[in-house]
């Protein structure tokens, strides 16, 4: 899905609903398992595939007393918090 499909919402809701829901568990492809419910994750998005307009293709754990850079374009960088 994405923003090319969200007007679909008002004219189809059955039909957006259905897809939208199939889609969540899709949302995290390649990140099966290893997501702590309620923690923060800093997350690089990409291009998606046909039709679905981003999808991870990064993902870290915020840890507590640790600082965050981008240091290249698709990396994080962390260092003790002084």
């Amino acid at each position: 899905m994405g923003r090319a499909t969200e007007h679909r919402a008002r004219i189809e809701p059955g039909s957006y609903a259905d897809g939208y829901r199939a889609g969540q568990e899709d949302a995290f492809s390649g990140f099966d398992g290893g997501w702590i419910l309620g923690d923060p994750y800093i997350v690089i998005l990409a291009r998606g595939g046909r039709g679905i307009t981003y999808r991870f293709a990064r993902r870290w754990p915020l840890l507590r007393g640790r600082e965050y850079r981008s240091c290249q374009r698709d990396f994080v960088c962390s260092r003790r918090a002084p």
